[in-house]
């Protein structure tokens, strides 16, 4: 008999939303509240008591893009702010100085909240290195995969991979794997230099895994997504490992890759995901503005997750 899963180990986005709802929800507060999408979203998480969402920007503007929306929003907070980048500094404020669990970016560009959570005076920086996690659910269901990064760093070199693994397995155990297998991708399961230096990094990354750098955690590399998501491809191969068929978390040698992926999930795939930028000090939700709203929704609830002491 298969054993139920852990009320904390949520195996698909809806069982997320519903461990975020037992453990009760966060404030969270959204820069540039002035989007239709963001605004549906953050009004659900309050009627599912994922989020008390605390919207910043110009009211009037807020008011449109709700009726845009058809959302009511006049039971949430709204803190009156002007340009962008005074949007960004409240919310970022407001999370820095305790009065909010949990960031998300609404209309403004990423680059202009992100400048604000690196300010040293009120910014959220940590000694960690900031890097986003995305989750999908599996290829027939039944659990989540981590995806990182999709968002952040463009080209990273050999330590901030490092640092990336390490973000994500974090974020993998806060969702209840004890002992996340990782799969660093690549387009091949051999070392090919000069042509593919991404697959030494896979290579070297895979020897710190077995290492217990990264703790607890089995580490495959380099593979192929196929190799890491189907263990009968992997077979086929002929390169079968402890993480083929069953990864946690899928590694991208670079954004491009990871954008690609993350995209082809949700347009090609017809998926939602939840992601969130961690390695701050408290999570900050970055969507797309091409996300639907129910991955808007999904992302929140990671975030909330992520923002609270473990139980």
């Amino acid at each position: 008999m298969t054993a139920a899963p852990r009320p904390d180990h949520p195996r698909s986005l809806e069982a997320l939303l519903e461990v975020v709802r037992r453990r009760g929800g966060v404030r969270m507060a959204i820069a540039a509240a002035d989007e239709p999408h963001c605004l549906q979203a953050a009004v659900e998480a309050a009627r599912l008591g994922v989020a008390t969402p605390v919207l910043i920007g110009a009211a009037d503007g807020i008011g449109r893009a709700a009726q845009q929306g058809g959302v009511d929003v006049g039971d949430l907070e709204i803190v009156e702010s002007g340009a962008a980048a005074d949007c960004a500094a409240r919310a970022v404020r407001m999370v820095h100085d305790g009065r909010a669990d949990l960031l998300m970016k609404g209309s403004l560009p990423t680059k202009v909240l992100m400048r604000a959570v690196l300010n040293r005076e009120f910014g959220l920086r940590s000694r960690g290195l900031l890097s986003q996690v995305a989750a999908f659910e599996a290829p027939g269901g039944g659990r989540l995969v981590l995806l990182t990064d999709a968002g952040v760093n463009v080209n990273p070199r050999f330590h901030r991979k490092m640092e990336i693994i390490a973000n994500a397995v974090g974020v993998a155990r806060r969702l209840g794997v004890a002992e996340p297998k990782v799969a660093v991708l690549a387009a091949v399961e051999t070392l090919e230099l000069p042509a593919m230096p991404a697959t030494l990094d896979a290579e070297m990354l895979r020897r710190l895994g077995e290492s217990g750098f990264f703790g607890r955690c089995a580490v495959a590399g380099p593979i192929a997504l196929d190799a890491a998501l189907s263990r009968e491809r992997s077979d086929l191969k002929g390169t079968p490992n402890a993480v083929a068929g069953a990864a946690d978390v899928l590694v991208a040698p670079s954004i491009e890759t990871g954008n690609v992926l993350y995209k082809s999930i949700s347009c090609i795939a017809g998926q939602d995901l939840a992601s969130a930028v961690v390695g701050a000090v408290r999570p900050i939700v970055v969507p797309s503005r091409a996300d639907t709203v129910r991955t808007k929704l999904y992302s929140i609830a990671l975030g909330a997750l992520l923002s609270k002491e473990p139980e």
